[in-house]
């Protein structure tokens, strides 16, 4: 059940970058509250359909409760500075730093807490990076083409 939760999980992210390219018109918090609800929602039958409950939840101390508030407040920081993004930039130039997500997260993991990878994960995160560096060279680096004078 675990490995189908973490191959939908770039679909999630392609799901949640088309809503938000349709709810341009939207004020941002109210995208970005929409995103949380329903990942909310998914999340919790996410967590009940794999057998599993929130008793570590029970378990938090201070410090668990202020780093799950902090996290919550960037993700909404996120979400509200990628969905202007969204709204004031061309799309195309913005999907190459879609991905990188994954990157963040696997130097947080290597750094914050010694997390130790198997060949395959590291397999996966190098394509990502391979991906992303290629995408945003091609995007970012070649010169727009000239625009046709209008008469």
């Amino acid at each position: 059940m675990l490995t189908l939760v973490l191959l939908l999980n770039p679909i999630a992210i392609a799901v949640g970058n088309i809503a938000m390219r349709k709810m341009r018109k939207m004020p941002e918090l109210v995208v970005s509250s929409y995103m949380n609800v329903t990942l909310g929602i998914l999340s919790l039958c996410i967590v009940y359909i794999s057998g599993d409950d929130l008793s570590p939840w029970k378990k938090f101390n201070w410090f668990d409760w202020l780093m799950t508030c902090g996290l919550s407040v960037f993700v909404l920081f996120s979400q509200t500075f990628r969905f202007k993004a969204y709204k004031e930039y061309e799309t195309s130039k913005l999907q190459s730093l879609t991905f990188l997500i994954p990157l963040y997260q696997f130097v947080a993991d290597i750094t914050m807490f010694d997390a130790t990878f198997n060949w395959i994960q590291i397999l996966g995160l190098s394509i990502v990076i391979i991906v992303n560096v290629v995408d945003a060279s091609i995007i970012w680096g070649c010169p727009a083409p000239p625009k046709k004078a209008v008469n």
